[in-house]
């Protein structure tokens, strides 16, 4: 063998060594092998990041940065291979997903990546806001609630049909106002104490009840004989028109102003007429009782016929006001009579 192809070979030995002979020294150097003079590369290493804590349908928002400008994010948990051995950094980003705040527990994380090592780091969210949903009855469908939900921070929004999420945890309250739709009224019932949201994704439920405001009318005659009703009409807000009597109770009325009339009661021959005929109310959501004044139009008249033979008829013609004639042949009693002279 000749002395370089010798020395080519010893250059190619991994363990410390001294030559001595021929006039040559050769050193090898340990750990490293040489070929053709030339220091092979660093080995690689391998980070491992877990990321914890996110709903499923949630996406991880992870920046991985590192030497020679090396970037990755990542969605999920990932292990990243093939990695220049050198500091990295972990930048955790929030993560909103279906309205919701998720913070990492370490925003911001460094790790060293060693040549033919795996390195890890752990990334964890937690929950930061909650939700909450008002179930709203009583309303017809599509009217809107007129409800205000208000919260921490200045919060203040309109309450729809939609759930809230992402709301910050604390006490929330709701205030509303009365609904009208129509003639007809809704009045709320709210909760009595504060709501308290905590992080979650399941909505807190929160129940409010709307009930129609009615009241209800009854009618007392003034004047009429005991026991004799009066026919009324009433009439009034959306249309309404309803015919009873002055014994009866109208329910179920919507707030606002009606109209009752009164009609002429006969009884006995006798008429008793409404003074006055109308009379304007305004209802409002309790029972409530309309006095109805009547007074009597006509009058009486009793003819005592006597001195005539027993048997023989009488010949008695009464006249008044109006053309007013009826013809008499023993005592009798007019009544219904118009008032005037007769």
């Amino acid at each position: 063998m000749t002395i370089p192809r010798f020395v080519a070979s010893l250059q190619r030995l991994t363990y410390p060594c001294v030559l001595l002979g021929l006039g040559l020294l050769v050193a090898c150097t340990g750990g490293e092998e040489r070929i053709g003079g030339l220091t092979p590369p660093p080995l690689k290493g391998s980070l491992a990041v877990a990321i914890l804590g996110l709903e499923p349908s949630a996406s991880a928002n992870v920046l991985i940065t590192g030497p020679d400008g090396f970037q990755q994010q990542l969605t999920a948990s990932t292990t990243l291979s093939n990695l220049a051995p050198g500091s990295y950094s972990v930048a955790s980003s929030d993560v909103i997903s279906g309205g919701h705040v998720w913070v990492a527990n370490a925003p911001q994380q460094a790790v060293n990546v060693v040549g033919g090592q795996a390195a890890s780091a752990e990334v964890v969210y937690g929950l930061t806001t909650g939700a909450l949903s008002i179930q709203v009855t009583g309303l017809p469908e599509g009217v809107p609630t007129g409800l205000t939900l208000s919260g921490p921070g200045g919060f203040s929004q309109p309450v729809t049909t939609a759930p809230f999420a992402g709301l910050a945890p604390g006490n929330y309250s709701l205030s509303g106002v009365t609904v009208v739709v129509g003639s007809a009224q809704y009045q709320p019932t709210l909760p009595g104490a504060p709501v308290v949201v905590t992080p979650g994704t399941t909505p807190v439920v929160v129940l409010v009840g709307f009930v129609r405001l009615t009241g209800s009318l009854a009618f007392q005659p003034l004047g009429l004989p005991p026991g004799v009703a009066a026919p009324v009409t009433v009439t009034g807000p959306g249309g309404f028109s309803a015919s009873a009597t002055t014994n009866d109770v109208l329910p179920g009325l919507d707030p606002g102003g009606y109209t009752i009339t009164t009609a002429p009661v006969q009884h006995l021959g006798h008429t008793w007429s409404p003074n006055p005929v109308s009379h304007a109310v305004t209802v409002i959501a309790t029972a409530m009782s309309v006095g109805l004044p009547f007074v009597i139009s006509t009058g009486g008249l009793t003819v005592a016929v006597s001195g005539l033979p027993t048997g023989t008829a009488a010949s008695i013609v009464v006249t008044g006001p109006g053309g007013f004639q009826e013809n008499l042949m023993a005592t009798g009693a007019l009544v219904g009579l118009a008032p005037g002279s007769y």
